[in-house]
């Protein structure tokens, strides 16, 4: 019998296959700071192959107490999806300065939650925001993502910036795919141009001033599209498109029951 399913129920279903559930994802940046109230913070992670996240996932960023206790965390940011190398946050006002602050990163599909981070300190002082812009939006509903559903070789991503005025600006550029030496850019201009390859990039923006910093990720999606299976109708979609279906063989001697 053959059955036509949705990418996403064909992507799940063969995850499921070959992963378990329940680990945590695994931060992997943290600027040690310091940070004041009101500046802007990221989280790196990686995802370890047994970790099996849904479309309707958000990866939540919590800050802990002065003194690295998460009785009464704080949730200071979220990101919305199955994948991210990143979530993005905000140190919340009113915070009191203290040295033994941590984070830690939860999952809602499957419930998960990190270890925590290293402490950090949080000062009194005017906050310091890292901010980029890009045009090039993949989707509407998430100004952290810039890039094209099929993307090509040699693409100018030009980011501005929007940090904090006078702030000293530095962006590393990771691609995720290779895993190559990390490119930093100093913005020491307005904007800086990023050649992009067929790949996705994690982009850490640090801004700092007055000694205090704040952080914060973006990604850059220009990866080749890939189809490799035979396709019911057309053969590529965007995020925030009608399902892409392929048709799949469920039971038989060819099937994948």
């Amino acid at each position: 019998m053959t059955r036509r399913l949705p990418v996403l129920a064909l992507l799940l279903l063969i995850l499921s296959v070959t992963h378990g559930y329940g680990q945590g994802v695994v931060i992997s940046t943290l600027d040690p700071g310091p940070y004041t109230p009101g500046s802007s913070v990221a989280a790196l992670f990686t995802i370890p192959a047994a970790t099996n996240t849904r479309p309707d996932n958000k990866f939540q960023l919590y800050l802990s107490d002065a003194s690295g206790s998460f009785t009464s965390e704080r949730l200071i940011g979220t990101f919305t999806g199955l994948y991210s190398t990143f979530v993005n946050g905000d140190i919340p006002t009113g915070t009191p300065a203290g040295t033994g602050y941590k984070i830690r990163i939860k999952t809602t599909s499957p419930e998960t939650t990190s270890a925590e981070s290293a402490a950090f300190e949080i000062r009194s002082g005017a906050g310091v925001i890292a901010k980029l812009v890009n045009k090039n939006i993949l989707n509407p509903s998430s100004t952290e993502v810039f890039g094209f559903c099929s993307g090509r070789s040699n693409v100018n991503f030009n980011l501005e910036n929007f940090s904090t005025a006078d702030a000293a600006v530095t962006a590393t550029v990771t691609n995720e795919l290779n895993g190559g030496q990390a490119q930093v850019i100093n913005f020491n201009v307005s904007a800086k141009t990023f050649i992009a390859q067929q790949a996705h990039y994690t982009v850490f923006t640090r801004a700092s001033k007055g000694g205090t910093v704040g952080t914060r990720a973006y990604m850059i999606v220009n990866n080749r599209p890939l189809t490799a299976f035979g396709t019911a109708g057309k053969t590529d979609v965007c995020l925030g498109d009608e399902p892409l279906s392929f048709n799949v063989i469920v039971s038989g001697n060819e099937g994948i029951g």
